[in-house]
């Protein structure tokens, strides 16, 4: 998922621009109007069909202690920020109480942390607290939580809580900060974001009120609109960035992400990949929907 994806991410989930609920119901009803096959971009536009033939394992994780340098930075600006209290996990199960490592930023969002031996190549990164400077002033970041990433991956995500103030709430539907948001993109074998994709959430838990979450009505995708990756009432899949989310998902809880597409022209959409992680109460969770072969 791309910085400016992530960042447009936390302005609807925090009250954004130009957002609105789109409709999904059931398996993902393309007969309505039919998607495009699954497909890839490159930068200069060319379209390839997606890649979901030639998946491989991941290799091993670390066979050693090592120790990975990396940076966290605000995704609205790439602010560096400061005091941000980084977190390894091994499984989803662990988030959040039970990391595996830690270690917080400097100064210059720079951070070192150690990675034990024999943990998987994918593992759970979160980030906690710390400051980002806005119109030169600290500003606090959100809770966040990446799943799937490599183990030796050294870019971390942080999201200001200005975002909230900076960012009008013209959405139809009126965020709640105290439930989770549910990002991510869809990938293929290559680890290329697909477009044509779209996502369905289910075993999430009930709202405050009792009734059941419809995801339907808070699931969103985003196209590059003048350069800008927004949200759109429109989308009904995943464009070229592969970027979707969910808004006001209940939490603590869990939730589970299956995406879906469609091979060839006019054809029945078929699984993707699937996911299931835990989401906490007003955290950002970020997930990359691994592929499998089809």
């Amino acid at each position: 998922m791309n910085r400016i994806g992530i960042y447009c991410i936390a302005a609807i989930s925090l009250g954004g621009v130009g957002c609105g609920s789109g409709t999904m119901t059931g398996t993902p009803d393309m007969a309505m109007k039919p998607s495009p096959p699954i497909y890839v971009e490159a930068k200069d536009k060319t379209q390839t069909p997606a890649n979901y033939k030639d998946c491989v394992a991941d290799p091993a994780g670390p066979d050693k202690e090592t120790e990975v340098e990396g940076l966290i930075k605000d995704f609205q600006d790439d602010n560096l920020v400061e005091g941000a209290v980084i977190k390894i996990y091994k499984t989803a199960a662990d988030v959040p109480a039970n990391p595996i490592a830690m270690t917080t930023s400097d100064k210059d969002g720079k951070y070192k942390i150690k990675v034990p031996a024999g943990a998987p190549y994918r593992l759970i990164y979160g980030s906690e607290g710390g400051k980002a400077i806005s119109n030169g002033n600290p500003v606090d970041t959100i809770a966040t939580y990446e799943f799937n990433r490599a183990w030796n991956d050294k870019e971390r995500v942080a999201v200001k809580v200005s975002t909230r103030e900076a960012i009008p709430g013209l959405v139809s539907v009126i965020p709640d900060v105290t439930l989770g948001v549910l990002a991510g993109s869809v990938r293929d074998c290559k680890r290329s974001d697909v477009g044509g994709a779209q996502v369905k959430i289910t075993g999430t838990g009930k709202l405050k009120d009792g009734t059941d979450y419809k995801a339907d009505e808070f699931t969103f995708y985003f196209v590059e609109v003048s350069g800008s990756t927004l949200p759109t009432r429109t989308q009904k899949w995943t464009a070229a960035n592969g970027t979707f989310a969910a808004l006001n998902v209940p939490a603590p809880g869990t939730a589970t992400v299956t995406a879906y597409g469609t091979i060839a022209l006019g054809g029945k959409p078929v699984e993707l990949g699937k996911e299931t992680v835990p989401l906490q109460p007003g955290a950002i969770t970020i997930i990359e929907i691994l592929p499998k072969n089809l």
